[in-house]
This record gives structure tokens, sequence and C-alpha cells, in this order.
């Protein structure tokens, strides 16, 4: 508050020195306290003041004496009433001139001057205070303030409702005593509004300043409130939608574009499907799902984004989302079509650029959840590749200043094991035209590829298109007669878009061997693909040509290729073992009766690294560009009388490429596991 006092008279005395005129002079003074008039006399009685002689000697003076003296009967009248004044002491504040006549000649002499007050202790008009005196010469009113008695202010406030709407209001009311109907109220509000009533107002808080007439003021500061925002998580998996919905007034009304109008719904078939939350006072939250069991899918060898961006409206007012940022979090299917999706590693929180946009980049999060599933050794069935590749969605949200804005799920995604070229990746041509067009499979290997009769193949197969419930694995024989056999190798339902399968490709596999006995004649080659239920193709067609020329050499190694698949490699050229020896020994002592079969050094390690030296014979100019892949795989093992053996292709130039035939061969250096112990292979 501010401007509020209580009453206050200032009284100055200034008494003649002329005996004559001093004589008449204050013969009596008044107060007028608490309404009432209050007057002391001049006289020698108990209960009246004296007026003393100037020439008495006194040493205070004789003004100040004499006011004194009539104060001293004041105090004494406001205790025994209890009347709310206190009186200051008086104080000399100077003097006045005064010309008086001594034996008829003028003369000038100083009077002292001496100033009191008195105070209210309480508010109220009725304490405001007056004084007189019978013959005035001597005593004046230097300040009579009046009694200005604080203000207050209450507020009528009627809050917004939904979140963000102006339809919140305030009414000020000044209180404090005055006159009936004369009180005068201004009101200044911190925003620069004046009156007392203010509109459609916004939540937040609102400072007034109220202003009485007497210039007694007081502050209010006013919280409009609204309701909370009304927010609605959404949570889907490739069938199913659940909302969660928060803030806002329960109870809240659920409608879907179809009808539904329950929070979780399932077993639900892909498409779009939008939905509006009205809560109790009329908030309402609109948005709509798409579900595609596999809306998408990515190798996890290439950056996996999510690009987010806060849109128009943000541009044309960033103030409207201070502080903006992204928050992102990343949701795995640990088992596949467990439909149990949890949280992996710590959200991702990134600030918007100038224009409201980010982008997250969650690769590395994601990478370890998919590898390479090696096939077993002659693997005749088809199997679906769990491990090579898992679903994932991610989920995101705004951060402001003022706090988390609503949370969005993107749809389940597929990530596969693999990777594209850098330039191929950025500008995603596999994607938008090769896949779609050519239906591969994961490899890179040519279409039409020579194999001997025993030698393992696999190709790996993705579902590629939605809708697609079961797929047939198809096989043509072309016989040494000429004649051709399709053959059903495999049939398999209840498959999803995007779900990769290993299958069965070598002569061996697909029972040739068994199928050229019951008919007689030898396959020369066959071709593989895969159809839909309709009998429209889901694939590409391989072509396998039986190599039958006598090879006693001949060696398989299995490689992960970089689209997630397995190729196999064969070196038919000779190859030679070698064995790098490594020694880790001491020097001995030779102490008086040293020992001296025991040599000068005594071995504390001795290893081999085995190192086969391969080269695989002759390859179009087709199969030596593929053979990159080979060259770069992170895996490769030898199959080796029936088994796999671990190994790494040893660091080399190669020459993908070589317009000279006679030099179209793959000579690398094959490094197994070391040895410390020779063991020959058991059977």
């Amino acid at each position: 508050m501010a401007g509020e006092h209580y009453a206050r008279i200032t009284i100055q005395a200034a008494l003649s020195h002329d005996d004559k005129l001093r004589g008449t002079q204050t013969i009596s003074v008044s107060f007028r306290l608490a309404g009432q008039l209050h007057t002391f006399y001049r006289g020698a009685d108990p209960g009246q003041f004296v007026v003393p002689d100037p020439n008495d000697g006194l040493g205070e003076g004789y003004v100040l004496a004499t006011v004194k003296n009539v104060l001293a009967l004041l105090r004494t009248r406001l205790g025994f009433q209890g009347l709310p004044y206190v009186v200051s002491e008086p104080r000399e504040v100077g003097t006045v001139d005064e010309t008086i006549f001594v034996f008829g000649s003028p003369r000038t002499l100083p009077v002292p001057l001496v100033e009191f007050d008195v105070t209210a202790t309480d508010y109220g008009l009725r304490y405001n205070l007056d004084f007189s005196s019978y013959h005035t010469t001597g005593w004046t009113i230097a300040e009579n303030r009046p009694n200005v008695s604080p203000i207050g202010a209450t507020a009528v406030v009627t809050h917004a409702t939904v979140f963000g709407r102006a339809d919140g209001a305030i009414t000020v009311t000044g209180t404090g005593e005055a006159a009936p109907g004369s009180a005068i109220y201004l009101f200044d509000w911190d925003d620069g509004a004046k009156g007392a009533t203010r509109t459609k107002l916004r939540a937040g808080l609102y400072g007034c300043t109220v202003t009485y007439s007497t210039g007694a003021s007081t502050r209010l500061v006013v919280e409009v409130k609204q309701d909370p925002e009304l927010v609605v998580q959404v949570s889907n998996t490739p069938n199913s939608i659940t909302l969660a919905v928060s803030g806002g007034v329960a109870p809240y009304a659920i409608l879907w574009a179809d009808g539904e109008t329950t929070a979780s719904r399932t077993n639900l078939p892909e498409g779009t499907y939008a939905y509006l939350v009205t809560d109790a006072h009329g908030a309402t939250v609109a948005g709509e799902v798409v579900l595609s069991f596999n809306s998408r899918y990515w190798f996890a060898g290439n950056p996996v984004t999510l690009s987010l961006d806060a849109g128009p409206a943000y541009r044309l007012d960033p103030s409207t989302k201070p502080g903006l940022g992204f928050v992102c979090q990343v949701w795995v299917e640990r088992g596949y079509l467990s439909g149990t999706f949890e949280p992996i590693g710590q959200e991702l929180e990134q600030p918007a650029d100038a224009l409201g946009r980010t982008t997250f980049e969650v690769q590395e999060l994601l990478a370890p959840f998919v590898a390479p599933l090696l096939p077993a050794v002659g693997q005749a069935a088809v199997q679906r590749q769990d491990g090579a590749f898992c679903r994932f969605f991610l989920r995101y949200f705004e951060r402001t200043a003022a706090g988390d804005g609503a949370v969005t799920t993107v749809n389940t995604n597929y990530l596969l094991h693999g990777g594209l070229g850098y330039v191929e990746a950025a500008q995603g041509t596999w994607f938008r035209t090769y896949q779609p067009a050519q239906l591969p499979f994961l490899t890179w290997e040519p279409t039409t590829k020579k194999v001997l009769p025993d030698q393992p193949e696999y190709l790996f197969f993705m579902v590629p298109r939605p809708n697609v419930a079961a797929f047939r694995y198809r096989a043509r024989l072309a016989w040494a007669n000429g004649s051709t056999t399709e053959v059903v190798l495999a049939e398999r339902p209840d498959v999803l878009r995007y779900e990769v399968f290993c299958l069965p490709a070598g002569p061996a596999q697909l029972d040739i061997p068994a199928r050229e006995a019951a008919a007689g004649q030898l396959v020369v080659s066959y071709t593989l693909d895969v159809l839909d239920e309709a009998g429209a193709p889901l694939s590409e067609v391989r072509t396998y040509v039986l190599d039958r020329r006598p090879c006693p050499v001949r060696r398989y190694f299995l490689y992960a290729n970089s689209l997630g698949g397995w190729n196999t490699l064969v070196c038919r050229g000779r190859a030679a073992r070698e064995l790098a020896i490594k020694t880790s020994a001491s020097e001995n002592a030779r102490p008086a009766g040293y020992d001296p079969l025991r040599g000068d050094y005594t071995i504390s390690r001795r290893t081999g690294q085995p190192v086969l030296k391969c080269y695989t014979g002759a390859r179009s100019a087709a199969q030596l560009a593929a053979d990159t892949d080979f060259m770069l795989s992170e895996r490769v093992l030898l199959l080796e009388a029936g088994r796999y053996l671990a190994g790494q292709v040893k660091d080399r130039t190669f020459t993908p490429y070589d317009e000279d035939e006679t030099r179209r061969v793959v000579q690398f250096d094959f490094e197994l596991p070391r040895e410390r112990y020779h063991t020959p292979h058991l059977s």
C-alpha cells in the first residue's frame, strides 16, 4: 500500500516579550480530538497552564516552557480518556523579530519559535484534528494534515476454461473509508489497460494498482487460471491403437471417424484411423494414426533418421514456443511378434534450428539388435531369419519452456541387417525404384551362377509388398532332354511384409540328385523364384547352371553380404596352408649345477597362425565385381569336413575390374584362429 497516513497537526508558538500583550495573549488553547473540543486555560490553579515571564531567567526560554506546560495538560487528558493520539516533544525551530517600546523607544527583540505535533494513531475521519486559542496572536497552525486511510482491493476472477482460450475475466473493487458516494478509484493495469473490469483474458498473472482520490493506493496481482492442456498420447503396434488421454477436464469423449468410441482398438486392418477427443469443457484434440503393418524398413548399416518440423505457424511467430526442442524415444521389440516393445537407451533431446526443425539419427542405438543369422550346414528348409531383422518404432514430442507437448508415435518399422553404399543410401534409389522394380533377393551376385553338385547356396528373400499372406518357393528344372519341370519347393503361410527368409538354393539342398535318379536323366540348370498365392511374382528369377566338370580341389566359403544375406564363394584352385609361428621365451640363467638339457631359453608360449592361401579360379566379369562383397565382408567362414571354421580375409589390394580375361581370378589369404596346440580334425 502507498499514500495513506494518520491525521496530524503541527502547532507553532511565538509569545510576545511585551508584558501587556503577553498578559492578554493565550487565555486558552483548544484541541479538537476524536470529534470533541478539549480546552485548556491559563492560570495558576491545578489543571491550568502557566505562561512564565521572559525575565524569570528560565534556561530553556519562556516560550518553550509555556508550550511544555500546555502539552503536559494535553498528555494527561489523552491518557485519562484513552484517546488515540501521540504528542511530540516541543522543538525550537528558529526565531521571529518583535518590535516593542521601552520607555517610549522602539526596540527589536527575537522571539523564540517553538513547534510540536499531535498525531493520531488510528485511521478514521473522526480522528482528524483542529486547534484554536483565545487570543491567537502567538499560536498558529503550521500544518493540518487530515487522515488518509489505507485502501484495499478485492478481485472477482472468472478463470479461463480451455487451455489457451481467452475467455477469462477480472473485476477489481476498491475498499476503504470514505463518505457515502464519494469514493473515486482509479485502476491501472501493468499491461497498460485501465478500468476495474477486464475480459477476454488468457491464463496468466495480471497486476493492477488501485488508487483512491486521497492518493492512497494498493497493488494486487490476480491469477487467471485455465484447464490443463488436453494431451493425447498415441501408442500403436502393427494392428492396434491405444489413446491415453490426460489433462483437460474429465470425463473425456472419444470419437473415431468410423463411429467407435473406445480408447483402445485391436485387430485392426491397415489404414488411416482419425480420432477426436473432447473434454468436459469442450477442449478438443484431433489426430490420425496410419496403421501399416510394415510402414517401411531401414538397413542397420545406414543412418536411421526421424525428421521433425514445428510447422509454418512456428516460423511465423517463434515466441509461441519459447526454447523449442524435440525429444525422441526408441522402442524395440526384442522378441519378434511378441508385441512387447521396450525403450532402449536414453531419451534423445535436440534443440530446434531457426526454422523449427531437427533430425534425429538413431542408427547406433538400433544396430546392435540385428546380426547376420548363419544358415545351418546344408540347411534344406525355408527358415525365417529372426534376429537378422527386428521391429521398432519411434516416439517424439516437442519440449518448450512451458513444458512437454503431446506424444506422437511413428508407425512400426523394420530394421534389416546390412547396408547400402554411401551414395546409393543418400540418393535412396534402392527404395524408390530398384527394389520395387527388380524385386531382388538380398545379394549382389549375378542372376546366373555356375554351381557344383554339392555346392551349398542360399537365397535371402524379403516379403516386398503388403497384403501378402503367404508365398510359394518355386523351381523350374531344365533337363538334359530339353524338357522342364516346375516344382513347388515350399509354401510359407502367415507372412508379413519385410520379413526375411532364408531359402535353400544349392543342388543337394533342393534334392536334385534324387530327382535325377527318379527321372533317369540329369538336370542341366534350374531357376528359382517366389510367388504370392495368386501366382504373381514376389522376387526376381535366379538361374543356376550345374557344372559337372571334374573338380578334385574345391573349397566353399560362406560370407555375410552387405544386404544381410549369405553368399557362397568357391575356390577351385589349389591352396597352400601356412603356419606363422610366434614364440614368447625368456633366457635361462646358468647357475652352478645348471641342467644343460634345458637349453638357452625357456619357452612360455608358442603359437601358430594358420593362413590358407586360396585361388578361386576363373571368374566372369560380373562375378568378379560381385566378389567385392566377399572382400569387404566382416564375417567369413570356411566350410570344411561338414563344419564351419571361423576366420578372416587378410587385408590386401583387390581388383574387381580387369579387362584382361586371363587375370579374372580372386586370390586371398584366409587367416584361421591362432593355434597353441595342434589337433587334427577328429570325426
